[in-house]
């Protein structure tokens, strides 16, 4: 039953990742004053090789700050009343400009040299699995922090509760901290804890950038495709480097790169290498991505093989569509899973009664993700079952999230989940979830 609770919370993760998730390809509303601010400055020709660069397209952050980043190498032909409007958009667009390798005083301005943020989450869950009911409450506090060592270099960790976990993985017994597991059960410290410690450090690199790229060195997140399907960011690490180039207006394609270790043990070492290419515009995004899993302890192997793709696209700008593959070319039968999600109302939750909801389908073959990923390792090597009960085969699910924004710091959720296992024939053929959860912001 707990192989199949911590698989949920995979899926669950990749559910809080698809409705959370902001980058420079997240659209900009269009309402949105900065619309009519460069339609001004193009119309004062302050924007250079483009004819109507806007046309009534909706764009991304990245577009928009493609443009902005134009307007400010002619600010010096602007007139006072046009420089104080291209400042503006530089401050709307800090983010995405320091991305693109643009400095000024504005945009370094908004970065102090010490940032901490994090946040607290409590959640109370009801599950029934195989005609037996579980419940509990949990909370977990994740707080990153990073100091600036100059304009393109920073040190980064994250601190957050419960320790590392013991459990067992490819057949082994280890304890791995790069669990994704770190709540912790009110009225104890988790039933899997190896110590009383209450808060550790699980994430320490030096992100920098030369040129146009973007690297990070050290003990740090790992995400595989759009929404974490394989692997998600939210509670996945790494030892390794990984790599970005951004894209540009002459090539619209960003390249992500990862090189590394998960963990290491005795008889467990788990590499990790991939490539993705993201790309998009203003109503879509769009990945296809390569990654091996291989493992290096004194039991080495291949583990997988991924092949994977994501498509997202917004039809309005309260619906969006999205759809993750992927493939596990190691193996020739169950190796495919397939998630469709559609996400309804307010895309980015931010400020007081923002809303939205989610609803997703999954479906999940043995040889898949379910095999390998970290939370749960449901087969062994051979694809021979470990343990019985709710361990899971061959799977589809389907679930709805509603989450409300009550301020910009705390946001709450309600959770439905259904799995039917293909290959249980008595109980419920699966397993129900149900989950409400409150998160503070800071």
């Amino acid at each position: 039953m707990k192989r199949l609770a911590v698989t949920f919370m995979l899926i669950m993760i990749c559910i809080q990742s698809t409705a959370w998730a902001a980058g420079p390809f997240s659209s900009i509303p269009v309402n949105h004053w900065t619309y009519a601010a460069i339609d001004k400055l193009e119309a004062a020709g302050l924007i250079d090789g483009m004819d109507n660069p806007l046309n009534g397209k909706i764009l991304t952050r990245y577009e928009m700050a493609m443009l902005v980043g134009k307007a400010m190498e002619n600010k010096s032909k602007a007139t006072p009343s046009q420089k104080a409007l291209i400042e503006k958009l530089v401050n709307e667009f800090a983010v995405e400009l320091k991305n693109m390798g643009v400095h000024t005083a504005a945009i370094d301005k908004k970065e102090p040299a010490f940032i901490t943020h994090g946040e607290f989450d409590v959640r109370s869950m009801d599950g029934r699995c195989m005609g037996i009911t579980e419940a509990y409450s949990q909370y977990r506090l994740r707080i990153d922090q990073s100091v600036k060592i100059d304009d393109n270099t920073s040190v980064n960790w994250r601190l957050k509760t419960s320790p590392q976990i013991a459990t067992s993985y490819y057949g082994t017994s280890a304890t791995y901290k790069y669990e994704s597991s770190n709540w912790t059960t009110f009225g104890s410290h988790g039933n899997n804890d190896t110590s009383t410690k209450t808060l550790d450090m699980d994430r320490v690199f030096v992100s920098t950038k030369v040129g146009s790229v973007n690297t990070k060195i050290g003990a740090q997140s790992l995400r595989l495709g759009a929404d974490g399907v394989i692997y998600d960011d939210a509670g996945y690490n790494f030892d390794g480097i990984n790599v970005v180039l951004p894209a540009t207006y002459q090539f619209p394609v960003t390249l992500i790169g990862n090189y590394g270790r998960i963990d290491k043990s005795s008889t467990v070492g788990i590499d990790v290498n991939s490539i993705e290419a993201v790309t998009g515009s203003s109503k879509m995004i769009a990945g296809l991505g390569y990654a091996t899993l291989k493992n290096n302890g004194s039991n080495a192997a291949n583990l997988a093989k991924y092949v994977y793709s994501y498509t997202k696209y917004l039809f309005t700008p309260h619906l969006s569509l999205s759809w993750d593959y992927v493939n596990n070319t190691l193996y020739s039968n169950n190796n495919n899973t397939n998630m469709v999600f559609a996400l309804i109302g307010d895309q980015l939750p931010a400020k007081s009664g923002d809303n939205n909801l989610w609803l997703g389908y999954y479906k999940v073959g043995k040889n898949s993700i379910s095999r390998y990923s970290i939370l749960n390792l449901t087969y062994d090597l051979t694809g021979e079952a470990i343990g019985s009960g709710c361990d899971l085969r061959n799977m589809d699910a389907y679930g709805a999230v509603y989450t409300y924004r009550f301020n910009r710091t705390f946001e709450g959720q309600l959770y439905y989940m259904k799995i039917r296992d293909k290959e249980l024939t008595t109980y419920d053929l699966g397993y129900r979830y149900y989950r409400a959860s409150l998160t503070a912001y800071f």
